[in-house]
């Protein structure tokens, strides 16, 4: 009898989970075939295109802000020279700098130009204190008796005139002592001082001077033409000085000798004055070298103004026994014993006994 097979259990499957693999394989499938077809095809194809004019036009949008906020900053910076967003930059990071960059650049020439600006500053803070102050300066007043011109052209004679405008030392007071007494027009100096000028700022100075002037006497007229004076110690002075007005003038005093000015600066004071007690402005002119007589002696001659001569001579005829004051006594007498002066052509008092020429 044929064996019967036994059959092996037989398990159970559960096709649950089968099932639904094969539906979601199924349906994926199925997307998939419906993806391809023509019409999901134009559906994606024009989903993507609205995609992408989307992102386009969002691009364009930023682009345009971007574009603006440029023109609004290049406006900014062309009305106040410099960027907000910049300059605060610029202000956070202004230390910081890539080596070769155009900001490290300016920053290190700015440094530069501070460091110039310092040293020239200190330079002329340190030339300032060591240079005089302008208050220092001298003031050269002359003294009252010196005419401004004539004190101008010492100042400007004397060597070491530079060294009168600061404070001078001593040794250039002196110096300048001695060669204010070397002019003609001084007869002695007593001191040159500084001292502070009580006229002028704080700190001022001012050059006083103390000397004596000679005393111009009488006028002279040179050959030349050029007016001069004679002091009353005998001294030829120059004609910018203050003389006495009204007084007759001196002539032929380049050809006279030293004699006849000392003698005619002796005698003048003393005989102008008597003859002008009664007969003033007698005398016109007064001739230091004028002839005596027909011979070749020169001598002393006063021009009047009625056509007079009075002839005084040569100091030296004194020799003969006529002195100085015996002269003056005759010359006046005779004056005062003549009439009119206009019929005497000349009085002569060179001898022991005057004589007068009369027409």
């Amino acid at each position: 009898m044929p064996r019967r097979r036994k059959h092996a259990p037989t398990s159970r499957i559960d096709m649950s989970a089968t099932d639904s693999d094969g539906q979601e394989l199924v349906a994926a499938a199925q997307r998939s075939v419906d993806k391809n077809t023509p019409q999901r095809r134009k559906a994606a194809s024009k989903k993507k295109k609205s995609q992408s004019s989307k992102e386009a036009a969002r691009s364009r949008s930023v682009a345009a802000a971007a574009e603006e906020a440029a023109k609004d900053r290049a406006l900014s910076l062309d009305e106040t020279g410099t960027d907000s967003d910049t300059r605060s930059s610029s202000d956070a990071w202004a230390g910081v700098s890539e080596p070769g960059s155009a900001k490290g650049s300016i920053n290190f020439r700015s440094v530069i130009l501070c460091l110039v600006a310092c040293a020239s500053l200190a330079l002329s803070i340190s030339a300032w204190r060591s240079a005089p102050q302008p208050n220092q300066r001298g003031v050269l007043l002359p003294p009252t008796e010196v005419p401004r011109p004539l004190f101008r052209q010492w100042v400007l004679a004397f060597p070491d005139s530079s060294a009168l405008f600061a404070r001078p030392d001593q040794d250039t007071l002196e110096a300048f002592a001695a060669f204010l007494g070397s002019q003609v027009s001084v007869k002695q100096v007593r001191g040159v001082r500084l001292e502070p000028d009580p006229n002028g700022a704080p700190g001022s100075s001012r050059l006083a001077i103390d000397l004596e002037m000679r005393k111009p006497l009488l006028p002279v007229v040179l050959e030349t033409g050029e007016q001069s004076w004679i002091s009353d110690d005998g001294r030829i002075l120059p004609g910018i000085l203050n003389g006495p007005k009204g007084q007759p003038k001196v002539r032929g005093i380049e050809y006279s000798d030293q004699e006849s000015i000392d003698e005619l600066v002796a005698i003048w004071p003393r005989l102008s004055r008597e003859i002008d007690s009664f007969l003033p402005k007698l005398v016109s002119e007064i001739h230091l070298n004028a002839p005596l007589g027909s011979g070749t002696q020169r001598g002393l001659v006063f021009l009047t103004n009625p056509g007079t001569i009075l002839t005084w001579g040569h100091p030296t005829e004194a020799r003969f026994g006529v002195n100085r004051e015996q002269r003056l006594e005759h010359l006046v007498h005779t004056l005062r014993c003549q009439g009119d002066l206009r019929r005497v052509p000349e009085i002569n008092v060179r001898f022991s006994e005057p004589f007068a020429v009369v027409r």
